[in-house]
């Protein structure tokens, strides 16, 4: 059972990015992830700005 638990958690959500003081936030392909920025799903490349809030899951 405990195995089980885990079966639906997914190990990859999306792929965080900095280059030059800018950070971006991709979701992982073909993941199904239910990654959202500031209550939006997440479903391109997207530039973070200060105080953005990120979710990963439900």
């Amino acid at each position: 059972m405990f195995a089980s638990l885990y079966d639906s958690i997914q190990k990859e959500h999306a792929v965080l990015m900095c280059k030059n003081n800018i950070v971006e936030i991709e979701p992982v392909s073909g993941s199904g992830s239910k990654t959202k920025v500031n209550g939006v799903p997440l479903t391109t490349k997207k530039k973070l700005v200060h105080k953005d809030r990120l979710l990963f899951g439900k």
